[in-house]
C-alpha cells in the first residue's frame, strides 16, 4: 500500500534540569483492524488497514536457525525482504517458535509488512491448574507485550497455535478424556492482560478458531 513511514520520536525524563533518562526509538502511525462481518452480514476475516480491505497473504516464520543466538541480524533483513519481494504482506510468528529478536519487527516495520504475533504456545496441553506455571507464564506474556506493544507492524494477537483444534478433534474422536488444560491461559489469561496493556489490536484465542468446528471454512480463521 506504498511506502511505510516511520518517525523519529525521543523521549526525556529530567527533574528540575537534570536528565535522568533518555529513550529513542522509531515509531508508524496507522489503524489496524479485522473485519468479521461483510456489508451483507456474513462471516468474514478481513484485515483493514488504514480503511481499506486487504488481502492478507504471507507465510509461517519459524526460528530462522537451530542455534538462534548466532543467527546474524543481516540473515533477518536478507529473507523479510524476499518475503516482501515475493509480494508477500503479512508474516505470523508461529506458536511453537520464539518471541523473535527486534531486528524481525524492526525489518517487519521498515518493509510494510503486517504481522501475525502468536503467543508460544503450540500443539499441547499445558497447565492451568498450577499456580507457580501460571504466574510464570503471567510474567512471560506481561513482558511479550510491553516489548512488542509499540510496533506497528503488529497486526493481532494470537493465543496459540492449534491447540484449541486439536483438543476438540481429539476429544470429539474419545482419544483424550482430561479437560482442556491451558484454556484458562487463551480464554480468560490472555484476555485480562490485553485489556490492562493493549487495546488498540484484535486478540483471537488460537489459530484455528472460529464456528461450531474451529477448522471451519465458514467463519474464523482456519489451517488446510
Amino acid at each position: 500500500m506504498g511506502t511505510p513511514h516511520l518517525y523519529d520520536l525521543t523521549v526525556r525524563l529530567s527533574c528540575e534540569g537534570e536528565l535522568l533518562d533518555e529513550h529513542s526509538t522509531e515509531v508508524g502511525v496507522r489503524r489496524i483492524e479485522v473485519m468479521q462481518k461483510d456489508a451483507e452480514g456474513n462471516a468474514c476475516f478481513t484485515f483493514v488497514l488504514n480503511g481499506v480491505e486487504i488481502f492478507a497473504k504471507g507465510a509461517n516464520w519459524i526460528p530462522i536457525d537451530s542455534f538462534i543466538g548466532p543467527a546474524p541480524d543481516s540473515r533477518y533483513s536478507q529473507l523479510l525482504l524476499q518475503a516482501k519481494q515475493s509480494h508477500m504482506n503479512m508474516i505470523r510468528v508461529w506458536g511453537g517458535g520464539i518471541y523473535e529478536k527486534e531486528i524481525f519487527y524492526q525489518e517487519c516495520n521498515r518493509l510494510g509488512l503486517l504481522v501475525w504475533q502468536d503467543f508460544m504456545f503450540a500443539c499441547a496441553l499445558y497447565p492451568d491448574y498450577n499456580v507457580n506455571y501460571m504466574e510464570n507464564v503471567r510474567k512471560e506474556v506481561i513482558s511479550a507485550i510491553k516489548i512488542l506493544r509499540n510496533h506497528p507492524s503488529l497486526a493481532i494477537w494470537c493465543g496459540n497455535n492449534e491447540n484449541d483444534w486439536l483438543y476438540e478433534v481429539e476429544y470429539s474422536a474419545g482419544r483424550i478424556s482430561t479437560p482442556f488444560y491451558g484454556k484458562k491461559i487463551y480464554h480468560e489469561l490472555f484476555p485480562e492482560l490485553l485489556e490492562e496493556l493493549d487495546t488498540s489490536r484484535l486478540y483471537w484465542p488460537s489459530s484455528p478458531f472460529g464456528g461450531n468446528d474451529h477448522d471451519s471454512e465458514a467463519e474464523g480463521v482456519r489451517h488446510n
